[in-house]
């Protein structure tokens, strides 16, 4: 199987990925030849045609190199998309920070496979003058340059243009001439400039409705198209979905650890997968580029999730709601499959099964998470509002994260407050009404507390199960009616108690706590022998989230709050943590290494977190095999104040008027930070360490303290129970062994579950650690 681009190092424009073969980029798209349009002849121009001034015999011709040069008169223009707002980087008079340092050169962008128009900032009237542009690739022929024009109509009161369209490979280079002429065809001023091809990310809303579909039908191509059937339609650069959802499932379903999340490898690892993603829908159609769904706008309109603009038909298909929304989803009144996607392109979306990994089997067989034990065959959504609602991120959670002055804490809290909700709020719960028993025995104190505690159970069982708990089962069947369907867990009975006590703090306000043996028993019960196993997730919150489509203009807006911060002066350190032991990497820095045999803190605990990590291998299913880019490649690539800025894609504007309504400024606060950033004397950004911490700052560096004490904690544990074992293997090597038959028969092996064995890498402290 051949492998996909990472998203890009435009060819022969950027550094090359270093070291080993060279099967991976995740900063290249495909590669389109270059194919001129031609002039189109035709409308009327102070009643002649557009062939006549245009043509190569007339005095306005804009043959390369076959006009004179009159004096030259300053005119601010650039070229703008049809049907699109100009971008605000090229205008004389925007002097703002927040742009990009390549682009300081250029006068415009022209974006691959689209229309590009004229466009004049500022007070030029360009109903009353007419001009011809010229667009030509930079060191090419005559014959590949492309004009346009923009003219007074004839009834004087409005003006008629034609555009350019260029099929160009991002970072290609064209020189721009624009004449202005009068209405024999006499130029009467003439000026150039430069231009770059790059796709631009634009908020989904802003889309125009043809663009909009196009993209929709791009990506829907890229979930339905199997890859031996898009390879012979779109190339070999075609892969479905599949592929890419098995980079984050692979990477985050792994038993020692979640190597793309909960931890400093965040937003690097997702700008990886993003861009193989949008890489994948330009194979489909290379005019499309990914847009970016800025949810604090849905959530300042006063959008519940399930209002959320993108879940509609045009675009992601609709959620179905529960019979009753204060509750969520339920065994008593709903159907677990009436949470698949509802109508649109995405209608009735199948999970995949899990052909490929055979130590993540688990549950119905499908590529979900080891602790989602959902049976439906559907991608399912199930919205809640319970009392405690969890909304969809709001203003104040992005206006915080620039608070951060160390770059580490930044790309840690964006995983959690910023962005998280997105995926809590359509995954959502089903059977929350499960933990009304524990209402009904006196544990917890009420309704709501059962809410509380079943919002946050799936994060619960996924602990139990990394932590070894709880083995899940495998090799289930969904039964005819779904709702009757059972798999679930079994708890390791020497754990039962320090899972129980791992359960009673995180939910202290909602326990009744008066009679603790009668808690521990209830809960014991209620997670060994059940009930709890009949709770799952939708698939936005597991490991196997980019099954939901949905999934992948989420995250764009978290690289777009990056740059923004960057711009305005970046962080005091930009430093990647090195010390596992004595610094915070990630949430699980102790696992099982079984050539030590020890639980301890080892590098590859936390994989995927570190400056030079890049990501396991989904083809081959080994841990050992590590393809892509490093996290600190992919970081200074996307890093809008390098000249060497290498992704293919800007983002088309920062700013958030939005949220001032809400009391939250950006500009002012983005203003606030350059001017502290900058020195005056030097020229250049220096932003300070804060001397007093931000409420968020606080906050992360709260938990990250609590998983510093978890660490230690779990591996306490590990050493009791090796040692216990330990003894228990010395005490029975010294017991005689009892009388029985002799067996004659052949020896054979037993037969092996999956789920049943924890099973370990193999290797050095420098080795991944499979289990713990």
């Amino acid at each position: 199987m051949s492998y996909p681009y990472y998203g890009t190092v435009p060819p022969k424009r950027r550094h090359e990925d270093e070291g080993g073969p060279r099967r991976f980029r995740f900063f290249s798209p495909t590669i389109i030849g270059l194919v001129c349009v031609g002039v189109v002849a035709g409308g009327v121009w102070m009643n002649r045609s557009v062939h006549s001034v245009m043509g190569s015999s007339t005095k306005a011709s804009a043959k390369k190199g076959g006009l004179s040069q009159p004096t030259t008169s300053t005119i601010d223009f650039t070229l703008a998309r049809s049907f699109y707002d100009p971008l605000p980087f090229f205008e004389d008079t925007y002097t703002s920070y927040l742009n990009y340092v390549f682009l300081k050169e250029y006068d415009a962008i022209v974006e691959p496979y689209q229309t590009m128009d004229l466009y004049f900032y500022g007070s030029t009237d360009i109903s009353k003058a007419n001009y011809i542009f010229q667009v030509c690739p930079e060191g090419g022929s005559a014959s590949d340059c492309q004009e346009g024009y923009s003219y007074v109509s004839t009834d004087g009161k409005g003006t008629t243009k034609k555009g350019v369209q260029f099929e160009c490979s991002t970072y290609s280079k064209y020189d721009m001439t624009l004449y202005s002429v009068d209405e024999d065809g006499n130029v009467l001023a003439s000026q150039t400039g430069k231009a770059l091809c790059l796709y631009v990310r634009r908020e989904l809303r802003s889309l125009t409705k043809s663009d909009l579909s196009a993209y929709m039908d791009a990506s829907y191509a890229v979930y339905s198209t199997p890859d031996e059937v898009g390879q012979k339609l779109y190339g070999e650069a075609f892969h479905n979905n599949t592929l890419i959802m098995r980079y984050h499932h692979i990477n985050s379903a792994q038993m020692d650890s979640d190597h793309i999340h909960e931890g400093n490898g965040f937003m690097a690892q997702h700008v990886k997968l993003t861009n193989m993603f949008d890489d994948s829908v330009k194979v489909v159609d290379p005019s499309q580029s990914l847009p970016y769904w800025d949810f604090t706008i849905d959530n300042a309109e006063g959008r519940h999730p399930w209002e959320a603009i993108i879940m509609s038909a045009e675009m992601y298909g609709s959620m179905t709601l529960p019979y009753n929304l204060s509750v969520g989803f339920q065994y008593s009144r709903d159907k677990i499959d009436s949470g698949r996607i509802a109508d649109g392109r995405w209608k009735d979306l199948k999970v995949e099964t899990n052909w490929y990994y055979p130590d993540l089997n688990y549950g119905y067989g499908m590529l979900r998470g080891p602790w989602n034990m959902n049976p439906s065959e559907y991608i399912t959504r199930f919205p809640f509002d319970f009392p405690n609602a969890i909304e969809l991120p709001d203003c104040e959670s992005h206006y915080s994260a620039f608070d951060f002055d160390d770059m580490m804490d930044f790309f840690y809290w964006n995983a959690f407050s910023p962005h998280s909700k997105t995926h809590t709020t359509f995954g959502g719960f089903f059977g929350c009404d499960k933990f009304y028993e524990l209402v009904n025995e006196g544990v917890l104190y009420d309704e709501t507390s059962a809410l509380n505690v079943c919002s946050s159970w799936s994060f619960m069982v996924k602990e139990f199960w990394r932590r070894g708990y709880m083995t899940a089962k495998s090799g289930c069947e969904a039964a005819d009616n779904v709702e009757d369907s059972y798999c679930g867990f079994e708890c390791v009975d020497e754990h039962k108690d320090s899972m129980v006590s791992f359960v009673i703090p995180q939910f202290s306000d909602n326990i009744n706590q008066t009679d603790l043996t009668k808690v521990r028993t209830s809960f014991k019960s209620f997670i060994c022998d059940g009930s709890s196993g009949h709770f799952f997730t939708g698939d936005h919150l597991e490991s196997a989230s980019p099954a939901d489509p949905s999934f992948w203009v989420i995250h764009p807006t978290m690289e777009r709050l990056l740059h923004a911060k960057l711009m305005a002066g970046g962080f005091a350190s930009e430093s990647w943590v090195t010390d596992v032991y004595n610094d915070f990497v990630c949430e699980k820095p102790t696992c099982y290494n079984s050539t030590l045999d020890r639980t301890d803190y080892f590098e590859d605990c936390c994989y995927g977190h570190n400056e030079n990590d890049r990501m396991f291998d989904p083809i081959s299913g080994s841990r050992d095999v590590r393809v892509g880019p490093t996290n600190a490649e992919t970081v200074a690539k996307t890093d809008p104040r390098s000249s060497s800025y290498s992704m293919p894609y800007i983002y088309d504007s920062f700013e958030w008027d939005h949220c001032v309504s809400q009391g939250y400024d950006f500009a002012a606060l983005l203003d606030s930070m350059y001017a502290a950033a900058y020195d005056a004397k030097t020229g250049k950004l220096t932003p300070k360490k804060a001397t007093k911490l931000t409420k968020e700052q606080v906050k992360v560096k709260a938990r990250k303290q609590k998983m510093r004490e978890r660490a230690e904690l779990f591996k306490k544990f590990q050493e009791e129970r090796d040692a216990k074992k330990a003894q228990q293997k010395v005490a029975s090597a010294q017991e005689p062994p009892a009388p029985g038959p002799v067996d004659t028969s052949p020896e054979q092996k037993p037969s092996q579950q999956h789920g049943t064995k924890k099973q370990h890498g193999s290797g050095s402290s420098g080795s991944p650690a499979k289990g713990h």
